[in-house]
């Protein structure tokens, strides 16, 4: 369906203009992989829904398809700590409450590192050249919605997730290929006699498997 081949597009769109913020995976659970997060925010697309309006398509085609892609983001963080500082017995109680602040706040830079990542997907997506977003023509696309998560810890890492909702649409055709019968295959008899020798005529079963 042209609908997966305009998700691929995208995918291909999206990949081509991380350079390097950002890194398109295929899908995934947003959950997994974190310490792969905390080195670049991981990106996927996935086909989530499609209807087809009666009343926008013929009876015998083509199909008008409207398409929900869902573009899943994925951004972590670690809160960086001078350990120098709070292993040094001489240490201040001042220079340790510098070190600890200084460190930062990992759930803050997770949720603005997914943030920034939207905001760079927003701006590809959006941009008047890629309205046809990689495809032939006019994809139609619009985002229709965003959705952030809420900071989830993994060990030493907290992940942040968004979702970018977008609808397309696309016009599906049917094709004129046909199924082909198999002409040769392998009869298969099961004896139902006590005596193999000895086989009435009609007795058994016999069954017609297609040849592989």
């Amino acid at each position: 369906m042209k609908a997966f081949a305009l998700k691929q597009s995208l995918i291909s769109l999206l990949a081509a203009a991380s350079e390097g913020r950002y890194n398109v995976l295929g899908v995934q659970n947003r959950k997994t992989d974190a310490e792969d997060v905390r080195l670049i925010p991981q990106v996927t697309v996935a086909y989530t829904q499609g209807n087809f309006p009666e009343a926008s398509s013929s009876i015998n085609g083509p199909y008008q398809h409207e398409a929900t892609l869902e573009i899943r983001v994925l951004a972590g963080a670690v809160a960086g700590v001078n350990l120098e500082v709070l292993k040094n017995k001489d240490a201040t109680d001042e220079e340790r409450a510098q070190a600890l602040a200084a460190s930062g706040n990992a759930t803050v830079k997770a949720d603005a590192l997914a943030e920034e990542t939207v905001a760079l997907l927003f701006d590809v997506i959006m941009r008047p050249q890629n309205k046809k977003l990689g495809t032939g023509e006019d994809a139609g696309r619009w985002i229709t919605g965003v959705r952030k998560y809420d900071p989830q810890p993994q060990g030493a890492i907290v992940l942040v997730g968004a979702v970018i909702t977008i609808t397309c649409q696309v016009t599906e055709y049917t094709t004129e290929e046909t199924g082909v019968p198999a002409t040769e295959g392998i009869h298969h008899t099961i004896d139902l006699s006590a005596d193999p020798g000895n086989i009435p005529e009609g007795q058994g079963v016999q069954v017609f498997a297609p040849k592989p």
